[in-house]
């Protein structure tokens, strides 16, 4: 298992920031660790690579905004909010 960095994500995919970059169409199952504490158990979010960089790999879910993806945008629009940053 290697770790990285949710630096973007979207209903529709996400740009992971890693050391590794997996192959094109290699199939992820992504683990989401929550520092807010909002996420209770989430699940693994599949998907599969879509683009390599240096920095990381850019994904697309399996299922357009799986459930979990559409928490996550909530939570961090909520914490976004919170903070005061404007989008």
């Amino acid at each position: 298992m290697e770790t990285g960095r949710l630096k973007n994500f979207s209903i529709s995919g996400a740009f992971v920031e890693a050391e590794v970059s997996p192959p094109v169409l290699t199939r992820i199952a992504l683990m989401i660790t929550d520092p807010w504490r909002r996420l209770q158990n989430p699940p693994a979010i599949m998907g599969y690579v879509v683009r390599q960089s240096q920095h990381g790999f850019g994904m697309s879910w399996w299922n357009l905004a799986p459930v979990t993806v559409a928490h996550l945008i909530a939570v961090s629009e909520t914490v976004m909010q919170g903070a005061g940053v404007a989008e």
